[in-house]
């Protein structure tokens, strides 16, 4: 079986996400609630919100948080890292209003976004 970059937006899943609208003010893009509500989960309970959100026969086994956003305009973006059940692992992004889009670990690297599993620089 051979491996293809995928690319997929998607929004995630659970409707506890779905209200998580940042409140507009001054420093907004800095916050992003649908990543503060997976910071209050559990492992495994941000490890399955994780695979439900890349969706691709994914059963969140280990999930990592890699940090926020560095450069100019992604600064409210939070970036997951997700082990699925069958072994593939998966960066996520996941913007304030909780959707998300996520990307296999060996193109997130060969796109020099980063490692997967490891804190953004």
């Amino acid at each position: 079986m051979g491996l293809k970059v995928m690319i997929k937006a998607a929004a995630v899943v659970l409707l506890a996400l779905s209200y998580l609208v940042p409140v507009a003010s001054a420093n907004a893009a800095a916050v992003n609630r649908a990543n503060e509500y997976l910071q209050k989960q559990s492992p495994a309970g941000q490890a399955s919100l994780l695979g439900k959100a890349v969706r691709l026969n994914c059963t969140g086994k280990t999930a990592f948080f890699m940090g926020m956003g560095t450069k100019a305009g992604d600064e409210a973006l939070a970036f997951w890292s997700v082990k699925c059940a069958n072994g593939n692992t998966y960066a996520v992004e996941v913007a304030p209003n909780g959707t998300s889009m996520s990307m296999q670990c060996s193109a997130f690297a060969a796109n020099n976004v980063g490692q997967c599993f490891k804190k953004l620089p």
